[in-house]
């Protein structure tokens, strides 16, 4: 019977995520329409900069971590955490231009 709720309400979770995610995905159309080029750099924050910065760092930090030195951890986490603030920067400069 446990079993059962538990597959209810990850049910539930999973239809809420989706919801958010499109009403986000819609949001984001709204707001850039005639504006392709915030769209661009929209997509570029969320997507483009994870993948070139974040993640491989991150990865290769998680994988490597008992391998390596301090300095080579250190460098890891700066790209990382510089991947981050690029992508928020870029985010913010996006939503709200000077």
């Amino acid at each position: 019977m446990g079993n059962s709720k538990n597959k209810s309400l990850k049910y539930h979770f999973d239809t809420f995520l989706r919801i958010i995610v499109v009403i986000i995905t819609v949001l984001i159309g709204i707001y850039s329409i005639g504006r392709f080029d915030t769209l661009l750099a929209i997509v570029g924050s969320a997507a483009c900069c994870p993948i070139s910065l974040i993640f491989p760092t991150l990865f290769h930090y998680m994988i490597f971590k008992n391998e390596q030195n301090f300095i080579r951890s250190f460098f890891d986490l700066f790209i990382f955490l510089l991947g981050i603030i690029l992508s928020l920067a870029v985010l913010f400069f996006t939503l709200f231009p000077l």
